[in-house]
């Protein structure tokens, strides 16, 4: 069993001018608090002022997990597990209701909160935080499980995170499917931002380029949840488990220096993590192994081959020829499982016999 959290983005619908209020003067008042904190005025009056019209563990929440505070940035209210309620209801505004802790309602303040469907009382509340983006509120609820991890499998998933896509997949047993490619759309956003910003920048104008990196994050984010979940949907189709070659030597193997800077910012590490946490909420294993020799090695014959140029695999044992770099690392990465493989936590994985390509 392995024990899985995973973020649910809520709005906070149509709070009352009197919510707001609450809401506002506590999430001001602790942003004024950090700021202090920040130039280190803990002995001025005003900070003991300002502590007593804070929740008293909203202010030892922000100053465990806030330890290097920016100047006049704005940062989450983060509540404790044990201080958060969630409340299923028949309320016509919302299905659901939140009461959070704090200093200007005696009790919590209760609020209505839209979200995908969930089913909340299903799962343990975490560690959460609130914050505000343009008028509106939002909580990011933060909610736990417990998994069993699947130990048995149909066929591996093996994926390549290359350069010119963000990945690769293919699964064996080869018949069951033809290669997929993810994410190419990932380094077209990067190379059209690179140049925006910096046709900004010869204008000196700052503010412009944080604005579009802003929009540049959410963009190659929405790829990143695309490409996750079409991974997982697949895994889950084909009762696959999910085979991972690690981050070196991707960065290191690129050449030219624009095309390096481009690759160099691409999201291997945020589109990993999202395939772990997302595959193990439903209960399937996703397994890192090294992949030291997966790019030069022939995964037909087994032999070292050769790279003549970008993205194309030769091997003059077997005579493979012209073939897609990636594709024979992703067969690589999948050849490197076999039936009896030891897991970290000691149980057996039950594969398939996988085929050469």
């Amino acid at each position: 069993m392995v024990r899985v959290r995973k973020t649910v983005k809520c709005k906070i619908i149509k709070p009352t001018e009197l919510k707001l209020k609450h809401l506002n003067k506590e999430n001001n008042n602790l942003q004024e608090l950090l700021q202090l904190e920040k130039f280190g005025l803990g002995s001025l009056p005003i900070y003991n002022s300002l502590k007593k019209k804070i929740y008293s563990a909203n202010i030892q929440q922000a100053l465990r997990f806030y330890k290097k505070i920016k100047p006049n940035k704005e940062y989450p209210i983060s509540f404790r597990k044990d201080l958060l309620e969630i409340r299923k209801t028949d309320n016509k505004l919302s299905k659901y209701w939140v009461k959070i802790p704090t200093k200007q309602r005696a009790g919590g303040l209760k609020l209505a909160i839209k979200s995908q469907p969930f089913l909340f009382e299903d799962y343990e509340i975490c560690e959460s935080k609130l914050f505000r983006k343009k008028n509106n509120w939002f909580l990011n609820l933060t909610v736990q499980k417990e998994v069993e991890l699947n130990n048995t499998y149909d066929s591996i998933l093996g994926l390549d995170l290359g350069q010119k896509y963000m990945g690769v997949s293919v699964m064996q047993p080869s018949a069951l499917m033809t290669p997929k490619f993810y994410g190419k759309e990932v380094r077209g956003i990067r190379r059209k931002y690179d140049y925006i910003r910096k046709q900004l920048g010869e204008k000196k104008l700052l503010k412009e380029i944080k604005r579009f990196g802003q929009k540049e994050q959410r963009k190659v984010t929405d790829c990143l949840h695309n490409i996750s979940n079409r991974i997982i949907e697949f895994a889950q189709t084909n009762n696959s488990v999910i085979v991972l070659g690690n981050l070196k030597g991707i960065r290191s193997s690129v050449k030219g220096r624009n095309f390096n800077k481009i690759v160099s910012n691409m999201p291997y590490l945020e589109l990993t993590q999202m395939l772990e946490y997302k595959a193990n909420w439903n209960g399937i294993r996703v397994i890192k192994l090294n992949e030291r020799g997966t790019s030069h090695t022939c995964s037909k014959c087994g032999i070292e081959g050769s790279r003549p140029r970008q993205g194309v695999f030769n091997c003059s044992v077997c005579g493979l020829k012209d073939f897609n770099a990636d594709i024979n690392g992703a067969f690589n990465i999948g050849n490197k499982l076999s039936s009896g493989y030891i897991l970290e936590d000691g149980a057996t994985l039950t594969l398939p016999e996988t085929d050469a390509i």
